[in-house]
């Protein structure tokens, strides 16, 4: 394998569903959940001759990702991946839905033998939140000017 590439939006990536802090009180702010980012991610491996196979990957809550990490191995990432492109099929990808079993293995085997592991979806998580934090702030001091034009 001569690449592997990956791309992240992280446009609406925060969960909007995060409780209204303004009545909760001061010394029980720190009890709210942070917010944190859960981006779309797109993996792109390419092969020395040229040719690509893209994973369209989710990331889980960290809540979710706890109670699946303590069902199994802690080295096992719990991102999904969601659909599957062949580069020389343009415009086409099939939902890994329609896989079974052995097939979806086979599709996290090639990626965890690539370190695209636990450890690598607890950087990409910790990174993608920081981002988004710094996006956001960036977002409401632009807003916030507009509105006093």
């Amino acid at each position: 394998l001569r690449l592997v590439e990956i791309d992240i939006n992280l446009a609406g990536s925060v969960n909007p569903e995060v409780e209204d802090t303004e009545d909760v009180p001061s010394n029980r702010k720190e009890d709210l959940p942070m917010l944190e980012a859960h981006p779309d991610i797109r993996i792109r491996l390419t092969k020395p001759t040229g040719k690509s196979v893209i994973f369209n990957c989710s990331l889980p809550s960290r809540e979710s990702r706890q109670q699946l990490t303590a069902e199994g191995d802690q080295n096992l990432p719990t991102y999904s991946v969601d659909s599957v492109e062949m580069e020389g099929v343009p415009g086409y990808f099939v939902y890994t839905d329609l896989f079974d079993d052995n097939m979806y293995d086979h599709t996290m085997q090639l990626l965890m033998e690539r370190q695209l592991d636990a450890a690598f979806q607890d950087e990409l998580q910790d990174y993608c939140t920081a981002e988004e934090h710094k996006l956001y702030l960036k977002f409401l001091d632009e807003f916030h000017a507009y509105c006093r034009e």
